[in-house]
Formats: structure tokens, C-alpha cells, sequence
């Protein structure tokens, strides 16, 4: 296994492409796997292997942390550490504070919702998301 600089200087050689970034950190996929490189100590961590590539994703404000998720697989990544998050279908995320993110799930299911992420990663379900669907634009983060 590479080191996360060995690693990082890979995926400089090869096409990459970018979900999310910050001055810092940058979320970005490749060949069905997800990476997060920090640009600052150039250091790159494997994020896991999606089925199809990851679909969204979001960096702290503060550069703390940072989700990755797509039709399989989502997790967190905090403290150098990666956590699996209980989504199969994350659709889109949006961080609504300093503490908070909530997480779109496929809206084309019957079971799609809208969930709370807080800093403590208990997570919670917002509300069902056929009532809002009608209610609300379809693109309801932007």
C-alpha cells in the first residue's frame, strides 16, 4: 500500500476529476475510486472504491472534515480517520452550518428523505421527501 504522499504523487500523474475543493483539501474521483488530497502537505487518502464514481461531496468550512458519498458507498473523513455513514444512495449534500450537513438521498425512490448530519454524527431524518418534492423546486439545494 502507498503512502498518502506516494499516493498523492499518483494521482498527479494520471486524469483526475474534482467534486468538491477548497484552498486546502480537494474530494476527487478516479477510476470508480474516491480520493481527498491535501494540496498544503501534499498528501492524498483513499476514500474507497464506488460503484459507478461518487456522486457528491462536501469540505468543512474549516477544513476539518470532509463526506464523499455516490450510490454505494459514503463515508467521513476527520482526524486522518474514515468512517462508513449508513447511505446507499446519497444524492447530494450541502453543509447548513459550521456543525451541520443534510444529505439528499436518491429523490426518484419512494424512500427518499432529506437527513441531518451534526458534528456529533448521530444522524436524523428531516422529513420524507415525496411531500417536499411537490412542494419545492426540484433543485432544492441551489
Amino acid at each position: 500500500m502507498e503512502t498518502e504522499q506516494e499516493l498523492y504523487q499518483l494521482l498527479q500523474k494520471d486524469r483526475y476529476l474534482v467534486i468538491r475543493e477548497t484552498d486546502i483539501l480537494q474530494l476527487v474521483h478516479q477510476h470508480e475510486k474516491g480520493f481527498l488530497m491535501d494540496k498544503v502537505n501534499q498528501l492524498a487518502y483513499a476514500l474507497g472504491w464506488y460503484y459507478g464514481d461518487p456522486s457528491c461531496g462536501a469540505i468543512d468550512i474549516n477544513n476539518k472534515w470532509a463526506i464523499l458519498g455516490g450510490l454505494d458507498l459514503s463515508v467521513l473523513w476527520k482526524d486522518r480517520e474514515i468512517i462508513p455513514l449508513p447511505f446507499d444512495d446519497m444524492h447530494d449534500i450541502r453543509q447548513i452550518n459550521e456543525n451541520h450537513v443534510q444529505i439528499l438521498t436518491d429523490p426518484w425512490t419512494t424512500t427518499s428523505a432529506i437527513y441531518t448530519l451534526p458534528s456529533t454524527h448521530s444522524i436524523y431524518q428531516v422529513e420524507g421527501l415525496s411531500r417536499l418534492y411537490k412542494a419545492q423546486s426540484k433543485e432544492w439545494f441551489y
